[in-house]
C-alpha cells in the first residue's frame, strides 16, 4: 500500500506528503512467516530491483542476513537511490558500517559488535545486553564516532544498552546522510 500511496502522490493524483516507501524486509534464513528468506548475493539484488522498480525507496535489512547478501543489497539499493537501514545481529554495526549502510537501529542495544564470541554471518542469540555495559563504553563511542559521523551515517536510537541517552543533540547533522 505504501508504494501505491506514495506513487499516486508523486503523480499528483492526491495530495500528500513524499513518503518513504520501505520494501519488505531484506533477510536471511529465518522463521518469521511473513518474511521472504534471501540466500544468495543475487537473491539480494533481486529483491533490492523488484522493489525498486515498484516503487519503494528504502528496504530495511533484518537480524538474519548475511554480509555477502546484506553487501549485495545495499550496491543494488545505492545504484537506484535507495537507502537500506539494518535492525542487524548477524552482522555486526563495523562490519555494515564498512559494506556502505545508511543507517542502523536500535543503538548499540542490538548491535553484536562487543559479543565475546560473535560468529561471522551468525545470530549470536538475545542481544548484547551485559556484554556492552561497564569498561566497553569508550570502545562504543569510538565505534559510533569513527563509523558514524565521519560517513554521514545515522544510528537511530534514543537510549545505548545502559539506558543513557545515546544520540547526537544535532538532528539535522545527524541524519544527513551524503551518498554520491
Amino acid at each position: 500500500m505504501d508504494v501505491n500511496l506514495a506513487g499516486r502522490i508523486k503523480a499528483g493524483e492526491l495530495a500528500g506528503p513524499a513518503i518513504d516507501a520501505t520494501a519488505p524486509y531484506l533477510n536471511g534464513a529465518n522463521t518469521f512467516l511473513q518474511m521472504h528468506t534471501v540466500k544468495t548475493a543475487e537473491d539480494a539484488r533481486r529483491h533490492i530491483a523488484y522493489w525498486s522498480d515498484q516503487g519503494a525507496t528504502s528496504v530495511k535489512a533484518y537480524m538474519q542476513i548475511s554480509r555477502e547478501a546484506l553487501k549485495a543489497g545495499i550496491d543494488e539499493a545505492h545504484r537506484r537511490r535507495m537507502k537500506v537501514t539494518g535492525h542487524l545481529c548477524s552482522v555486526t554495526y563495523r562490519e555494515a558500517a564498512d559494506l556502505g549502510i545508511d543507517n542502523l537501529e536500535h543503538g548499540f542495544f542490538a548491535s553484536t559488535d562487543f559479543v565475546a564470541d560473535k560468529q561471522p554471518d551468525r545470530l549470536s542469540g538475545p542481544g548484547p545486553g551485559p556484554a556492552v555495559r561497564g569498561g566497553r563504553r569508550r570502545e562504543r563511542r569510538g565505534l559510533q564516532g569513527a563509523r558514524r559521523y565521519a560517513r554521514g551515517e545515522a544510528c537511530g536510537a534514543d537510549l545505548d544498552a545502559d539506558g543513557v541517552r545515546d544520540v547526537d543533540p544535532r538532528p539535522a547533522e545527524r541524519h544527513r546522510v551524503s551518498r554520491s
